[in-house]
Formats: C-alpha cells, structure tokens, sequence
C-alpha cells in the first residue's frame, strides 16, 4: 500500500526515479535497523537500542523534510 502512495503522489516527470528511491530507502532501514538493534540490543538493551533507531530515523526524516523545502521538492500547501 505505501508503494501505491508514493506511486499516486510523485509526480509523472520524475515518478520512476522517486519509486527507485522509496525502494532503496525502504530495503536500506531494514537493513540498517536489524544491525543496529539487533547489535546494539545485545550491548546496551534491545528498549535503549530501539529507541535510538527510531531517533535516528525521525532526525533523518526531519533533515530530509528541510532540504525538500528548500530545494523546492515540496509545495507550501503541505
């Protein structure tokens, strides 16, 4: 269903290379994420571990947002 989304909301210009980057991203978190909690769930506590993906996460989400506004990527109205 998330693929469908962003598929609907990119627009047609660009729509492959913004489904290549939802993909990537996607598969890479997974990734990362199982290494960083799993690895660091065995050293400081799988709760403490999770807790700093999920910060990680939201700062790059947060960073991400930043720069497609100043780029121009997202409109005002959002």
């Amino acid at each position: 269903m998330t693929r469908t989304i962003a598929q609907l909301n990119a627009p047609a210009e660009i729509r492959g290379r913004a489904i290549g980057v939802f993909n990537v991203g996607s598969l890479g978190w997974r990734t990362f994420s199982g290494f960083t909690v799993g690895f660091g769930g065995g050293l400081i506590g799988i709760h403490l571990s999770l807790s700093i993906s999920a910060g990680v996460l939201l700062l790059a989400m947060a960073l991400l947002f930043v720069w497609a506004r100043k780029r121009g990527v997202l409109s005002a109205e959002m």
